[in-house]
């Protein structure tokens, strides 16, 4: 597998490649293209950089699973077990925990709220 992938004019590092999905223009027609684009190549910061390739193409090109079912690729590289998609806590306290709905523990930081302590008068 290459460290660095071509999209469009773009290099992109596939350690910050998350999956690419189907790319459908928007409904209302303002998006005008002299491109033919089948995909969006998602980065793991959720930026999105379209493709001419659809998420299969892309998937055999580039070595990533393809999930037909789902009509996406996803890079083999990330996992969500292995901790590369949660975000980093700045607490030192212990969080609460709660199951999302994939399943996944995902620790909870409870907002800060101007109520939640003593006020000072």
């Amino acid at each position: 597998m290459q460290n660095i992938i071509t999209v469009g004019e773009e290099y992109v590092p596939v350690e910050q490649i998350a999956y690419i999905e189907p790319f459908e223009p928007p409904a209302n027609g303002q998006f005008k293209s002299d491109k033919p684009w089948k995909g969006r190549v998602v980065l793991l910061n959720r930026e999105s950089v379209l493709t001419e390739d659809t998420p299969h193409d892309f998937a055999e090109a580039n070595e990533f699973r393809f999930l037909p079912e789902d009509n996406v690729a996803t890079n083999p590289m990330i996992s969500s077990a292995s901790g590369a998609l949660s975000r980093p806590t700045t607490s030192t306290q212990a969080s609460p925990t709660r199951p999302s709905s994939s399943g996944v523990t995902r620790k909870v930081t409870p907002a800060a709220s101007c109520c939640s302590q003593n006020p000072k008068r």
